[in-house]
């Protein structure tokens, strides 16, 4: 492969708008493979139904600007000679660096030292954000610019990207958790009762998983009977409506 067919989706058209479109669904993928995954054990018996629900969340797509801005500007790097490979990069950043002022590379490598154990001891997620941005926008440029390997790679960092932005949104999330009283039952709008020893709600599918001592059932939260939830967990079920 010659290198103006590696470079084809840094020139625009249809090549340009799958790549990105492709890249974004695997993000959203990974974002629910992250958010599956990190449910506890029994997954629920009508899996089925989660995962019908799950294309259709809204709160998946709160950052899809973001995410199409990192996009465009992958291929737009990728598209500069700079980041034709890692050898252009390299010599690119070198003679920009030498034609900095010292004092002012020297200002940015202090505050680097001194704020990066900041940031960290504040909260781990905002390095790893940038880091994960950096890789993905710079690294990207040059994955594109590799050919068939290249793309392999990216689509696998979109996933690994959207399932470890879930994982973090599922440990910051104040989904409701609780236990239900002795021989609970909660009761669906079709009248069907269910078992219920715990309930844990799941915010990105506008649903609960209700647990009993042998399975758990996913049911949206549209089809849940309010005051059998309250019944069931005391007050705090109010929160899920």
């Amino acid at each position: 492969m010659n290198r103006a067919e590696k470079t084809k989706i840094a020139q625009g058209g249809w090549p340009y708008l799958l790549f990105i479109v492709g890249c974004f669904l695997l993000y959203i993928c990974g974002i629910h493979i992250g958010q599956i995954a990190a449910i506890a054990r029994p997954w629920p018996e009508n899996m089925d139904a989660l995962l019908w629900n799950a294309p259709f969340s809204g709160r998946v797509f709160r950052g899809a600007g973001t995410v199409i801005f990192l996009l465009f500007a992958t291929v737009t790097l990728a598209g500069l000679q700079a980041f034709r490979s890692l050898t252009d990069l390299m010599d690119a950043a070198r003679d920009r660096l030498q034609g900095l002022d010292r004092r002012h590379v020297a200002a940015v490598i202090g505050i680097s030292i001194f704020g990066l154990p900041l940031l960290i001891g504040a909260s781990m997620f905002l390095p790893k954000l940038l880091i994960g941005i950096g890789f993905l926008v710079l690294g990207g440029a040059l994955l594109i610019n590799m050919g068939v390997a290249g793309y392999a790679v990216l689509a696998v960092a979109w996933v690994t990207a959207g399932s470890m932005l879930s994982e973090d949104m599922m440990r910051r999330s104040y989904d409701l958790h609780e236990d239900c009283r002795p021989g609970a039952q909660i009761m669906l709008r079709s009248s069907e009762p269910l078992a219920c020893s715990s309930i844990q709600e799941l915010g990105l599918y506008h649903g609960v998983l209700i647990r009993s001592e042998t399975k758990s059932t996913f049911v949206p939260i549209d089809e849940l009977d309010q005051q059998s939830v309250i019944e069931a967990v005391g007050r705090m079920g109010n929160l899920l409506f």
